[in-house]
């Protein structure tokens, strides 16, 4: 079973962020998405995850969890976003999702 550590481990090493930015306050675009990514794929991936344990791990309110939930999902129309967000599902569950076309790259090896 995938632990929500190990989600937003994976997204920060995607997006090229600190996990310690991730559950810190900060909320400049590049962290504030790689939240919303790990706060969405954790709600996907750790069923048992409410709304209410949702906000305790990332310190934020349920208006907020719900917005990113929502917002994840709307970016998601976008193809290169979509492809995004099925890499870091591999990674997190290659069992279901083992396309070999997927790879997993990091946002610092594009800079």
């Amino acid at each position: 079973m995938t632990t929500p550590n190990e989600i937003i481990e994976t997204v920060c090493e995607f997006r090229g962020v600190l996990e310690a930015e991730v559950l810190s306050t900060k909320r400049t675009a590049r962290v504030a998405q790689a939240r919303q990514e790990a706060i969405s794929l954790t709600k996907q991936f750790c069923k048992s995850y409410t709304i209410s344990a949702l906000c305790k791990l990332f310190g934020r309110d349920h208006t907020t969890i719900i917005y990113s939930i929502l917002r994840v999902s709307d970016r998601e129309r976008q193809a290169e976003y979509a492809g995004d967000m099925l890499a870091m599902r591999a990674r997190i569950d290659p069992e279901n999702y083992p396309n070999k076309q997927i790879i997993f790259r990091s946002v610092r090896a594009k800079q």
